[in-house]
């Protein structure tokens, strides 16, 4: 299966350093570089397999990014939606990295938002199980769960999620083996 992620366009917050929070923002006016980006992520996406389906999360900025390339039809998957950071919602990235230290990086599973870590891995698991059947999928998704379902597909689990880094408005072509999915369901 080919999965084409594109990270959803940044929010005002998002351009100020915060966290995801639970409150559901618009993208931000694109930015000239950000056209640019789009243009070309557009003409990269036409030499790519035709997807089988497009996705966003419920979120309207998923929602607004799948527009602006296009896609004003996209299937909203509540499974897509961003990791939950709690009490850490809308604060600054910094601050949360500072409280949290190297764990983060290490295992975000032994932080303090832990438990919503392995809510965020069970719904990659559920994710790629509810679409397997499909050759191609187009996800406009946010950076954590991309980070998660990229560090999945790699490695068989998401712990090593945040030494990835996807970028706004960033393109990223995976192949799935289904075959080491099924696998991996099995163990």
């Amino acid at each position: 299966m080919d999965i084409i992620l594109i990270c959803h366009l940044p929010t005002k917050k998002d351009l100020e350093g915060l966290l995801p929070g639970k409150k559901d923002r618009k993208i931000a006016p694109p930015q000239e570089e950000d056209k640019i980006v789009i243009a070309y992520n557009k003409k990269l996406l036409s030499t790519l397999p035709p997807p089988d389906l497009v996705l966003t999360s419920t979120w309207k900025r998923t929602i607004e990014t799948a527009q602006q390339y296009g896609f004003i039809d996209a299937q909203e998957e509540p499974l897509l939606d961003e990791l939950d950071f709690g009490p850490y919602a809308g604060e600054p990235r910094q601050d949360f990295l500072e409280e949290v230290g190297v764990q983060w990086f290490i295992n975000p599973k032994r932080t303090l938002i832990g438990p919503a870590v392995e809510v965020l891995e069970e719904r990659v698991l559920a994710f790629l199980e509810k679409y397997s059947p499909y050759d191609c999928l187009l996800i406009f998704g946010h950076p954590f769960f991309s980070q998660a379902l990229i560090s999945y597909i790699r490695h068989g689990h998401i712990i090593g999620m945040n030494i990835l880094s996807v970028k706004y408005n960033e393109l990223i072509h995976l192949k799935v083996k289904k075959e080491d999915h099924e696998e991996d369901e099995k163990n």
